[in-house]
């Protein structure tokens, strides 16, 4: 007999306002961790059952439309549930999430995953097996530190059992890590719904009153509800919550997927010449550039394209090598911009829109989710200050070197050993 379902809720009812105030330009589930949206990180570490339904609850008027194809191309049957707008709190966000689901589904066991952690071990199979007993739980983690950031429990030793709960009071060395179970998600709901009732509120970071779900519970353990109290280590989960903690976790991550990276040159790893039209002018563009040769050393594969001469040679990408192949891939070498390939032949457009568009002007890493130590791009910074200046005006290359595409291309592989591309055609030598 197939095992009853669980539904796992990923309440969104915040909006992310630490990372809007840090330059954030996408709403925090959908800003970029290493290359995947943060609510990615969550659903890809939920180890989620046959008949177990993910349900996710936000604010279309925050979260937009536009942003979900992000999610839903790889969890198409995760259940969204709309809110009319902001919420009191937590625990106003799970009584509407609860009640936009189906009554049946209502009634099986909740776990309520907050959508900026993740966790590697199998916290859904930990409460599966607690469920079974018909009890409420808790993921916990050992916190010493003496500023009181999470809800904390106290925990009978004997039974393992929790005694109390508080927000933002620091009642023992046992953190909430923001996962939390319940056995029936109709006893949630109504459970929610008396603490709305009651207007007992608790003071947020921001000193806003707010309707937590430690607020629930706390409740449930007064009505004698059981709890069981999970423990988690330290390298068990992630918590992105903050700029800071997604920018120390990229940094900081071994598991870097590997992935493919297009660098536009002009205005992007290099300035526009300094003197119209004349190439060899162009000047480094340091903190990009330092951000290409960090994923390149990762081991991302570097793509440069370029549109350079595309205008002048009316879309020729075979006349745009002739005329400005080696003087690119030069200058390439001289500022030491790694590549893997060399595309010539971009469009040119004064706008290029694009769902993976990332605009070299703002903040890279942002858009992103790629971070490097300061003193790596300081170091690189200065590096390449010191020699745009001076090695720039060596690069040109005499049209004589260059009298047949073909032998121009081949040289160029040899010398630097990119593969070149003539618009969308690999070329073969």
């Amino acid at each position: 007999m197939a095992e009853p379902g669980m539904t796992i809720m990923i309440p969104l009812g915040g909006i992310g306002s630490r990372f809007q105030k840090e330059g954030y330009s996408r709403p925090k589930p959908f800003i970029s961790v290493l290359g995947k949206p943060m609510l990615l990180w969550v659903l890809d570490n939920l180890q989620v059952g046959p008949n177990d339904e993910v349900v996710i609850v936000y604010d279309p008027a925050f979260l937009l439309a536009k942003y979900w194809p992000l999610i839903l191309e790889k969890y198409p049957t995760a259940r969204r549930v709309e809110l009319a707008g902001p919420t009191r709190g937590a625990a106003e966000t799970v009584l509407l999430g609860l009640r936009g689901i189906p009554a049946k589904q209502r009634a099986r066991p909740v776990m309520l995953c907050d959508g900026d952690t993740f966790y590697t071990a199998d916290i859904v199979t930990q409460y599966r097996e607690v469920a079974r007993k018909g009890h409420n739980a808790v993921f916990h983690f050992d916190s010493f530190d003496p500023k009181p950031i999470y809800s904390y429990v106290t925990i009978d030793a004997s039974t393992g059992l929790v005694q109390d709960v508080k927000e933002k009071v620091k009642i023992s060395d046992h953190a909430n890590s923001g996962c939390y179970c319940f056995a029936d998600g109709s006893r949630l709901a109504a459970e929610c719904q008396a603490l709305l009732s009651s207007g007992s509120t608790q003071l947020s970071q921001d000193k806003v009153g707010e309707f937590y779900t430690s607020g629930v519970i706390k409740a449930m353990l007064d009505a004698g509800a059981p709890f069981a109290a999970l423990r988690l280590h330290a390298h068990d989960f992630h918590v992105l919550g903050t700029p800071a903690q997604v920018e120390a976790f990229c940094a900081g991550h071994a598991e870097v997927p590997r992935l493919r990276f297009c660098f536009d040159l002009d205005n992007t790893l290099v300035s526009a010449p300094q003197t119209a039209g004349d190439y060899t002018t162009c000047l480094p563009i340091p903190e990009n550039i330092a951000m290409a040769q960090e994923l390149h050393r990762q081991g991302h594969y570097i793509i440069v394209a370029t549109a350079r001469r595309m205008r002048t040679h009316k879309g020729n990408p075979n006349a745009v090598i002739a005329d400005i192949g080696l003087l690119t891939l030069q200058q390439l070498k001289q500022f030491a911009i790694p590549h893997d390939e060399v595309s010539f032949g971009k469009p040119w457009a004064q706008f290029y829109i694009d769902d993976l568009a990332v605009d070299a002007l703002g903040d890279v890493s942002k858009q992103t989710g790629f971070y490097f130590p300061s003193a790596h791009k300081a170091s690189a910074r200065a590096h390449l200050t010191l020699s745009g200046t001076t090695a720039t005006r060596d690069a040109a290359a005499p049209s004589s070197l260059v009298p047949v595409v073909a032998a121009f291309v081949s040289g160029a592989l040899v010398a630097f050993g990119a593969t070149v591309m003539l618009g969308a055609r690999k070329v073969v030598h």
